[in-house]
Parts: structure tokens; C-alpha cells; sequence
């Protein structure tokens, strides 16, 4: 599936949440799980067999969704990065919107071009993407997918950052499709 038909289905999905997360998730896909992350009232899939993670610094909150176990390992070469931060206009001098896009352009700027950028809104969501790859001469190069998922009503922005070693790349990006497909966030936080 192209980039611009991704985008597409996550914002079916991201408008498809109102202002409190049903507790009634639509079915996963075969081989997923949905975790359920209520404090932005959102929920993510979750591949069967993965572990998940969720951190908070001051009022940022992370979560990890991931091949390999963080604790056991104190990292992971596969899996997804999901980063709220709230309140990016007081923060950052900015809306979130120009802060999503800047992102973007600074991601862009550092590393070289494995798909070509993309942007897409509906609702009150702008969003910027692009997929890097990594050169990296000591772990291996790696692929990130970067997707920066703006609100300007509110001022959160969502950064959503699915990577792989580039060598499992296609392999990977199977799992990882559905993952950034489906998600739900509430256009409210």
C-alpha cells in the first residue's frame, strides 16, 4: 500500500474516536492485540507475542511497542515509538502543526530519504511523514518511519516513529503497516 493510502486509513481511524475512548474497540487484525492507553484516550496495536512499555516524563508520555523486551534488553531494534506532548504552542513558541512539519524537516535534513515525504489532514489532525533510512557503521543501518500527528486545537502533537534494522526491513514494515493504519486518538487531548 503507498504512503498517502496509509495516511488516509489512520485518520479514518483517528476521527473515528470522540472526546472519550469507547471501551468497545473495534476487532484487531488477525495476530494483534489492541493496548489501550487511556490516559490519551487512544489505543494501539499491539502484535501478539510483542512487548509493550509506557513511560511519562513530567507531562510527555511514551509508549513503546516492541519486538524485543526494553527491560531485559534496555533497548529494541524493532518496534514503535509513540511520544505525546502536550501544550506545544506555550512550549515551544509555536503551533503544533508548524512544530509537526519542522520535525519533519529536521528528521530530513539529518538522514537520507527512503520514501519520499507526505503530509494529510482531516479534522482537526495535520499530519507529516517520512521514512529515513539510517546509516549507522557500528549496530547496522536501520529504517524509521516518522509520522508527526498534530492537533492545533488543542496543541498536542503525536510523534509515532516505527523502526527496523534495515536489512528486516520488508519484513518488519509487514508487521508494521497495520500498526500505523490503525490507531485510535482522541481529537480532543
Amino acid at each position: 500500500m503507498k504512503i498517502n493510502k496509509i495516511c488516509m486509513a489512520i485518520f479514518i481511524v483517528l476521527l473515528s474516536v470522540t472526546s472519550s475512548l469507547s471501551t468497545e474497540l473495534p476487532p484487531p487484525p488477525s495476530n494483534y492485540d489492541w493496548v489501550n492507553c487511556t490516559e490519551i484516550k487512544g489505543a494501539f496495536l499491539k502484535p501478539i507475542g510483542w512487548y509493550y512499555k509506557q513511560v511519562k516524563q513530567d507531562d510527555i508520555l511514551g509508549y513503546f511497542i516492541t519486538k524485543e523486551n526494553i527491560d531485559e534488553k534496555g533497548e529494541y531494534l524493532t518496534g514503535l515509538f509513540v511520544n505525546v506532548i502536550p501544550q506545544i504552542p506555550q512550549k515551544k513558541g509555536m503551533s503544533s502543526s508548524n512544530y509537526a512539519k519542522a520535525f519533519i524537516e529536521t528528521a530530513i535534513s539529518e538522514k537520507e530519504i527512503f520514501k519520499k515525504p507526505w503530509t494529510n489532514s482531516m479534522g482537526p489532525f495535520q499530519a507529516y511523514g517520512v521514512a529515513l533510512l539510517n546509516r549507522d557503521s557500528q549496530k547496522g543501518d536501520f529504517i524509521t518511519h516518522n509520522l508527526a500527528i498534530a492537533n492545533d486545537q488543542t496543541g498536542t502533537i503525536y510523534l509515532l516513529i516505527f523502526e527496523s534494522p534495515a536489512e528486516s526491513w520488508e519484513s518488519s514494515w509487514k508487521v508494521a503497516e497495520p500498526m500505523l493504519q490503525r490507531f485510535l486518538i482522541d481529537d480532543t487531548i
